[in-house]
């Protein structure tokens, strides 16, 4: 089998494999839309509107009527077809296709791999599309997370997951003795696929947070089926065609990648999870499906990512105006809607400390309160950074939330002249007692954030940590120029396993994970079992097995 792929991309793994031994700064892709060309950008839009209202082709076997029901935040339904596999009828050709491909060179397969994220690239905008339009995230950063960020993160595990298969040998001799009573044993190692990989999709960073789990698998031999969120199809099957279309065009069987694609009302989850085919499921979303997973599907492999409380402690800054500011746009960013947005603020009693002498509660709230009116004030640049929401799955939950405690600042409906038809709110900020932790000790996914004053900055560390350890989070940001207060922080976290972000201000989010550095989750908190990405998230995919001659 010829390596063409192989060496055309050779270069880009050997960065990859470098940047994730290193882990410092590296980009796989540009992630700025301004920096491909103009011409790209067209086609994507033109691509994304061919897709409207028609059916989505894809060559699967099984395929019998079409389903769809995708409807644009940005207030228009896709009216995308796309075909319903019956599942019977794919999982032995799955299986054939899996125990073909575990068969092929370490380095074919990884030049497929790398062809197949290259062609991803030059589809960024299209994906951006699909990706903006199915989960409503403003165009920035659905171009990133649907694009360049996702494939670096695939591309992570692509290189993490040949970097393990290659350590381990092709054969050895082991010799023992001496003389007559010597023993020599050759022995061969071949490392094997487990079978059938499942990714289950998120409905809100549907490729970035699938990404990791499919090349990953595939690395590691596996057949793989993708089963995208019923809201948001289309950028995984576009994916999982240019998957397809690369498989067969490199001579391998395309249906070693398949979409199943389900809707509300004819959910198929549940039971294609539980098929004794599937042997390894990569999951995002709703704590209490992945609790279910972790349950029902005993002798598979099984990662999730759930809900995420990431807690915020403000003890003091250098530069109040630009903590306000950097705190309402951490609520904004995407509408709350990220893994890695923050829930819960805690203060002290005391105030923040400032180099100008403390800034009381009180005046703390009235100064947040108007930072996020000046932020809604100017409603193009709020809904350009916070995106689209589908109605009537967060007003109630916006309603809801602001029924626990004081309202400071109401969630108003925006309109974006850009998208007129649109459906945007403005951040919820309510301030709750300390002691009314069912409030503020779960996630509440979107534009909400809880503001809590405890007795003392210890006590604000110790009720965030706990948060963190029994709800799950990601990352944990403290505010403070008290080296003794951010001691303590990391004494707090360090257990928990969310990241801690000290004094993050200016254009350096805690809401933000770089693929080839961050190791994303922990596996040590309720907010997921595993981490995006390590060994053991690679690991597990594939099995050595061995035979041993007597010489």
């Amino acid at each position: 089998m010829s390596n063409e792929l192989f060496e055309r991309h050779k270069a880009l793994l050997d960065l990859a494999l470098a940047a994730t031994a290193t882990r410092g700064a590296f980009n796989a892709w540009p992630d700025n839309p301004a920096d491909y060309n103009d011409v790209l950008a067209a086609e994507g839009r033109q691509a994304f509107a061919n897709y409207c209202d028609s059916y989505f082709y894809l060559d699967q076997p099984g395929v019998g009527e079409r389903i769809g029901r995708e409807t644009s935040p940005y207030g228009f339904e896709l009216g995308i077809q796309y075909p319903k596999t019956n599942l019977a009828s794919i999982m032995s050709v799955a299986q054939r296709a899996g125990e073909a491909w575990s068969k092929v060179e370490l380095d074919t397969r990884a030049g497929v791999l790398l062809e197949i994220l290259h062609q991803l690239n030059t589809r960024s905008f299209e994906l951006a599309q699909a990706t903006m339009h199915t989960t409503g995230l403003p165009f920035d950063l659905a171009f990133t997370s649907g694009g360049p960020h996702a494939q670096e993160r695939g591309l992570e595990a692509l290189a993490l997951t040949y970097n393990e298969m290659k350590s381990i040998p092709a054969e050895s001799l082991w010799e023992r003795g001496e003389g007559a009573q010597a023993v020599r044993i050759k022995k061969t190692f071949k490392v094997v696929g487990r079978g059938i990989s499942l990714t289950i999709g998120c409905s809100t960073q549907p490729n970035w947070s699938a990404y990791p789990g499919m090349f990953a698998s595939l690395m590691a031999g596996n057949a793989l089926l993708v089963k995208p969120h019923a809201h948001a199809v289309l950028p995984l099957a576009i994916t999982v065609g240019v998957m397809r279309h690369v498989l067969k065009d490199a001579g391998f069987d395309a249906d070693l990648v398949m979409l199943v694609v389900d809707d509300e009302v004819r959910a198929i989850t549940q039971s294609i999870a539980t098929r004794p085919e599937i042997k390894i499921i990569d999951y995002t979303g709703n704590p209490d499906f992945a609790a279910w997973l972790l349950d029902s599907a005993q002798g598979k492999v099984v990662h999730c990512a759930t809900a995420a409380v990431n807690p915020v402690v403000v003890d003091g800054t250098a530069d109040l105006p630009g903590l306000l500011k950097h705190l309402v746009h951490s609520v904004a960013r995407a509408g709350g809607r990220t893994c890695l947005s923050p829930r819960v603020i805690f203060t002290a009693s005391a105030g923040v400390q400032t180099p100008a002498g403390g800034v009381t509660t009180e005046e703390f709230d009235e100064r947040l309160t108007q930072a996020f009116q000046r932020f809604t004030n100017d409603a193009t640049a709020a809904c350009a950074l916070m995106g689209a929401l589908p109605r009537h799955d967060f007003d109630a939950r916006i309603d809801g939330a602001a029924m626990f405690g004081e309202v400071l600042v109401e969630s108003q409906p925006l309109t974006d002249p850009m998208h007129p038809d649109g459906y945007f709110r403005s951040p919820l900020v309510v301030r709750v007692r300390p002691d009314h932790a069912d409030s503020y000790m779960h996630e509440w996914f979107g534009p909400i954030v809880f503001l809590v004053e405890c007795e003392t900055i210890a006590d604000a560390l110790t009720r965030a940590a706990a948060l963190t350890r029994e709800k799950g989070a990601i990352v944990a940001s403290l505010y403070s120029l008290d080296a003794g207060v951010c001691a303590a922080a990391e004494e707090a976290f360090g257990s928990t396993g969310a990241t801690l972000c000290l004094n993050f201000t200016g254009e350096a989010y805690p809401g933000s994970s770089a693929a080839f550095s961050d190791f994303h989750l922990s596996g040590m908190n309720p907010s997921g079992n595993s981490t995006l990405t390590d060994s053991a998230f690679v690991a597990g995919r594939f099995r050595v097995v061995q035979t041993k001659t007597l010489l």
